[in-house]
């Protein structure tokens, strides 16, 4: 056998030949549900800005570091932020508009398609 062959690709394109094992792809592939995340927390930080009130600034700063630990993929900073998103979320519902809940339930199950644990 000459050195040098890779047997797992057909000749000159590189491309995996017969018999090799491809990993089945999802049509949404995790890169793209930390999208979906970034933008529903995105679009809550602008909607709790919009509503204003010294209650959500707290919140309003736990959006932000999400984002920014969504962009690091720093899973524990991520599940700490959704909890204590979560939580601030319980204690301020009356101070929040009804799409809040809503955005941040979204986010969290995009961020478990992604495939982190938020609970």
């Amino acid at each position: 056998m000459p050195q040098g062959v890779n047997l797992n690709r057909e000749p000159g394109t590189g491309n995996p030949g017969p018999g090799t094992r491809h990993a089945t792809l999802s049509p949404v592939m995790p890169d793209d549900h930390r999208a979906i995340a970034k933008d529903r927390i995105r679009a809550l930080r602008e909607l709790l800005q919009r509503t204003g009130g010294d209650e959500l600034t707290r919140s309003i700063e736990e959006c932000e570091g999400l984002e920014r630990a969504i962009d690091a993929f720093h899973m524990e900073a991520i599940r700490f932020r959704m909890y204590t998103l979560g939580r601030r979320f319980e204690t301020y519902r009356a101070a929040l508009p009804a799409e809040a809940a809503t955005l941040l339930e979204e986010a969290r199950a995009a961020l478990h398609a992604a495939g982190f644990q938020t609970r």
